[in-house]
């Protein structure tokens, strides 16, 4: 599976050579059995020090390594920021949990705000997922979240579908969803948003969506989830959700399965 850190967190883009005049704005952050699969390296570590640039915007932040958990062996490691308002901002003498990504053109690893990278004082579900067994940690699942902000869709029902196999569920209080399937496979996943819901994102975020259905009680949205091996799907639909009828309807968005064949209808893009 293609690499989607960056299409499911910052909807700016990363520039490494000018500052970045516009303000970091991420969505909702993947969970951490999401980013530890796509990160190049995960560890937690402390801040040496903080080297910055004399020719370009950019720090190099040496890290001494206290424990790896993917893809290093030295005890010292140098990640870049690259002087855009998504760099995260470390401070020397203060411990991390970092995820990483490699830069490939420069043989650069760098984070961003946008990860899950964090104090090690605030990583306590992070550190919960590391202490998981193994088979559970990687046991295969779908997870996602339905958000625009603070907005939050509850009781949306969730459809995963491998074969004439359904596994079903409904979105949590906070718009989270979460299922278990036996296997790593290809799932179909539908879910039923209500009518004062829609997708309405980038070219790269609205062609993840499979299909589009306009029905009388709601809108389904479909997507292809890839359960990989070690590895969770995760699902963040661009949402818009309007805050009026929102705010009147949120206590009863009760809603049917999303079972009914139906044309798609046309994504609208931005």
């Amino acid at each position: 599976m293609a690499r989607q850190f960056l299409s499911t967190a910052v909807s700016i883009v990363l520039s490494f050579f000018a500052a970045d005049v516009y303000a970091c704005q991420c969505r909702e952050r993947e969970p951490p059995c999401a980013q530890y699969g796509s990160a190049d390296v995960v560890f937690i570590g402390s801040v040496i020090r903080i080297n910055l640039s004399e020719k370009e915007p950019s720090q190099k932040i040496d890290f001494s390594i206290e424990r790896s958990l993917k893809g290093l062996s030295d005890t010292t490691v140098e990640l870049v920021n690259y002087g855009t308002s998504c760099d995260y901002d470390f401070t020397e003498g203060k411990t991390y949990l970092v995820y990483a990504y490699r830069n490939s053109k420069r043989n650069e690893l760098y984070t961003h705000y946008c990860t899950r990278t964090t104090e090690l004082v605030k990583a306590s579900s992070d550190l919960a997922f590391f202490s998981l067994p193994a088979e559970k940690r990687q046991s295969p699942q779908i997870l996602g979240v339905l958000a625009d902000n603070d907005k939050r869709l509850r009781e949306v029902s969730v459809v995963a579908s491998s074969g004439s196999r359904n596994y079903r569920t409904t979105t949590d209080d906070d718009g989270w969803f979460r299922i278990n399937v036996p296997q790593p496979s290809k799932y179909r996943v539908r879910m039923l948003l209500p009518l004062y819901a829609d997708v309405v994102g980038t070219k790269e975020e609205l062609d993840k969506i499979s299909k589009r259905m306009l029905t009388r009680t709601g809108i389904i949205i479909e997507y292809e989830a890839v359960v990989e091996p070690n590895r969770c799907a995760f699902i963040n639909p661009p949402l818009f959700i309007d805050r009026i009828r929102y705010e009147k309807h949120r206590d009863t968005n009760v809603l049917p399965s999303p079972n009914r064949r139906l044309k798609p209808t046309q994504l609208r893009k931005t």
